[in-house]
């Protein structure tokens, strides 16, 4: 028999009126507003008045600020104030970026945002993705010069064609709001609304909205609500800008001062909401309703429902749904977090779980299309097993040393770098600066300091190697070269590129030619023969039959749904152990069971670390396929427990980022040094990176393969590991590179005052050519540590640029 719930959703017809969707629009501009608005059942039920909701999460940009955005830029063209090619600059805490992000895509503009440093990571991320460039600020007063809106002033003062919107105290804001919200809420509603409730940030929708339906009728209600730490409360109460206690867990709402979109605006009363109210609002809705939101939207629903006890049975309140939740998973669907904060996890409390599950799962769906996100969060959490998510809290390690900590955003100007510093069109400098810098770059100091962090670290130069080619053997090397006369005269006039890292002595020289040899094809096609390999082992595969075949070490076995350990039958460290996943065949590895094998190597660090505390370097080691070096084709990771030290080559990298510290302690002008982030930086510089999520992916000019990536990251945590999945998948299906050799090094567990300073979690990559390839992968170069490498890091960051779009 179906639940009540079941019942009314399976006996609920589809509308059949399109009329609504009968316009087709014209892009993403013609796609902004026009939102549902939507009736509550269950809280309208519960109040006795109608609690209706303005999606505005429905916008092409997932925000109510997409309108802003639009009328924003619309303001700024419309005065003559840019033209084509131009810059958008704001001080934004994330939604009004993001669409103004969008906004300048459509259009060809070019996105600067400044926002406050205590923003969620969502938003940094999405505006990246988007191709907005962004910095983060310390937070303080508007009254501070270094506030973030002082930053986007002065940036668009100080570049051509650019303009500040000032969303704050620009009142296209709240005309777009009036000219749009206002009318959509009249009309949507038949002009019957008694109040208009919602929360306030810059003043535009709620001025802007309550405005128009004033002038309609001066007798619908119109309230402001306000959380911890704001003015506005006050001022509609008494006309005093005075604080309330405390700070909230909302973003993008909540103000120091009046702004003019908010002056003369006809607000009759405001309502101060506690966070746990909004927070307990949030989940009341996901769990309740189907709606998965955002702080700022669950405070506009508590206060609607907190007027309605002050109205006539049978009221209509209209507030708005701003965004939905997904940007704010670390921070609001985060439990540590919330009880960092001081506000207790509601979702514990509120529903059996049977339910909870179910609220989740339709709220997200309905809101997102997202239910794997839910399913991690309540699924794994209640069956007790090890959250990747609050790895980043277990793994919190202190600043023991005086080494800055390693971050992912650039200690430069990127812009200001590429604007007037870097030709950006030769794939690795050297020391001639003509061809490499553009002209009078000598007058920008963001030139010189980038150089000058070059120079710190790596020796550049290129080299010209001159051949001669007899007439017949001329002919072949014609041929190879499909007789293109460019090519051929590049090969008598070889450009040889030479890089070393001044500190851990890596050496790698570039020439691109090399890789235009011709190569014996394989006489199997390559996935043909891995296809075969892999199904032939399958019929006696030792680790397929773990229980029976494999060695158990002293900890005993560890296994999860996907993945199990086992002890290594001949150690090399007196803490090893293998993780392994129950899936043999390495190409069809998903997410799910390469979480899980990283899970339990996490467990068993702790549980070695508790044993013997004098084992605290971790390292994870992976070599895929035996002609990566694997002595069997079912996958399997190496784990070890280190004391003393990292083992070989990152151990050396760890000295040299100490010494590089040293050095430059005194010395730099940009204070303290982190060796990572300098090397970081300098890949930035060459357009070498991809950063988002506190990770950066990088094609090291180092290179030791010709499709070497690394990765550095803040934190060991579920979207690290998302990361080397991509990577993983893209080698497989982009790069059809089966065979590879990885290292995973985490830092050291239990800092003291011996160790040389904190680093970041690194993974390495390379492949290993071939798996049915009878060449060596070792060669004479290689045992003195010279590199030779046929592919430049520009053209394979081209390649693998792609890999991270769903990230």
């Amino acid at each position: 028999m179906l639940s009540k719930t079941m019942r009314y959703y399976g006996q609920r017809s589809l509308s059949t009126d399109v009329s609504a969707y009968a316009r087709i629009l014209e892009g993403f501009r013609g796609s902004i507003g026009n939102t549902p608005l939507i009736r509550l059942p269950k809280l309208s039920q519960e109040t006795g008045c109608n609690i209706l909701v303005k999606a505005e999460y429905l916008n092409p940009g997932g925000s109510i600020k997409d309108r802003a955005a639009l009328f924003l830029i619309k303001d700024a063209l419309d005065k003559n104030l840019i033209k084509s090619g131009a810059t958008i600059v704001e001080g934004t805490a994330g939604n009004t970026g993001i669409g103004l992000a969008h906004i300048c895509n459509a259009l060809g503009f070019k996105c600067v945002i400044f926002m406050p440093d205590n923003q969620s990571k969502e938003k940094i991320d999405i505006l990246r993705v988007l191709g907005a460039e962004v910095t983060t600020v310390p937070v303080v007063p508007i009254t501070d010069p270094n506030n973030y809106n002082h930053h986007a002033k002065r940036y668009a003062e100080q570049h051509e064609n650019s303009v500040w919107t000032n969303q704050f105290d620009n009142r296209a804001n709240r005309d777009g709001h009036y000219s749009t919200t206002g009318p959509e809420v009249w009309t949507q509603t038949n002009g019957k609304v008694n109040a208009f409730v919602m929360s306030t940030g810059t003043g535009g929708t709620l001025a802007g909205t309550c405005m128009y339906l004033k002038e309609k009728n001066s007798k619908i209600r119109t309230v402001l609500a306000d959380p911890p730490g704001s003015v506005l409360y006050h001022y509609i109460k008494s006309g005093k800008l005075e604080r309330t206690d405390g700070s909230s867990i909302t973003e993008g709402i909540g103000q120091g001062r009046l702004t003019q979109n908010l002056k003369d605006a006809p607000i009759d009363e405001s309502l101060f909401i506690k966070d746990q109210d909004s927070v307990n609002m949030v989940f009341k809705l996901l769990c309740e309703e189907g709606f998965f939101i955002g702080a700022s939207s669950g405070l506009n629903v508590a206060a609607a429902v907190e007027i309605s006890k002050s109205m006539p049975k049978g009221s209509t309140i209209v507030t708005t749904i701003c965004d939905n939740g997904q940007k704010y998973f670390n921070r609001l669907f985060n439990k540590n977090e919330l009880s960092k904060r001081g506000k207790y996890f509601p979702f514990d409390n509120t529903k059996t779980k049977k339910k909870q599950i179910f609220g989740l799962f339709l709220g997200i769906f309905i809101t997102t299309l997202l239910p794997k996100l839910f399913i991690k969060s309540t699924w794994e959490k209640n069956k007790q097993q090890i959250n990747l998510a609050n790895i980043k809290n277990e793994y919190n390690f202190i600043e023991y040393s005086q080494w800055p900590p390693f971050l992912t955003d650039p200690t430069f100007d990127l812009t200001l770098w590429r604007k007037h510093c870097w030709i950006n069109q030769i794939s690795l400098p050297t020391q001639d600066t003509k061809l490499y810098y553009k002209k009078n770059y000598t007058a920008y100091n963001v030139c010189k300091d980038v150089i000058s962090l070059i120079n710190s670290i790596y020796n550049m130069k290129t080299n010209i190697a001159k051949v001669e080619y007899p007439e017949t053997f001329a002919q072949k090397i014609r041929k190879i070269f499909n007789y293109d006369n460019t090519l051929y005269a590049k090969a008598l006039e070889q450009e040889l590129y030479f890089v070393m890292n001044k500190y851990t002595f890596e050496h790698t020289v570039y020439n691109p030619l090399r890789g235009r040899r011709p190569i014996q094809p394989p006489e199997v096609p390559i996935e043909q023969y891995l296809n075969e390999t892999i199904e032939k082992t399958s019929h006696n595969c030792d680790l397929c039959n773990y229980q029976n075949m494999t060695a158990i070490d002293s900890l005993g076995r560890m296994e999860n749904r996907y993945a199990y350990s086992a002890a290594n039958a001949f150690k090399f460290d007196q803490w090893h152990s293998m993780f392994m996943p129950k899936q043999h065949d390495i190409t069809k590895l998903t997410f799910e069971e390469l979480k899980d094998i990283f899970t339990l190597a996490w467990k068993w660090f702790q549980t070695v670390h508790k044993q013997s505390s004098s084992h605290r370097f971790p390292t994870l080691l992976w070599d895929s396929l035996p002609h990566g070096g694997a002595s069997q084709v079912h996958p399997h990771i190496h784990a070890t427990l280190h004391s003393d030290h990292y083992y070989g080559q990152f151990e050396s990298i760890r000295f040299a980022s100490e010494r590089y510290y040293r050095e430059y302690i005194n010395i730099s002008k940009h204070g303290k040094k982190n060796f990572f982030r300098t090397i970081q930086d300098i890949h930035m510089a060459f357009n070498l990176t991809i950063s988002f999520n506190g990770i950066t992916v990088l094609i090291p000019i180092t290179s030791r393969k010709e499709y070497d990536i690394i990765v550095l990251a803040e934190n060991f945590d579920e979207r690290f590991i998302k990361v080397i999945y991509q990577i993983i998948q893209g080698y497989f299906n982009k790069l059809k590179q089966f065979s590879f050799s990885s290292c995973l090094y985490l830092p050291p567990l239990s800092p003291n005052q011996d160790d040389s300073g904190l680093t970041p979690v690194y993974y390495r990559i390379i492949p290993r050519g071939q798996i049915s390839s009878l060449l060596s992968e070792i060669s004479s170069l290689d045992l003195l540590s010279i590199h030779n490498v046929n592919k430049l890091p520009a053209d394979l960051f081209a390649e693998i640029i792609t890999w991270f779009q769903e990230i």
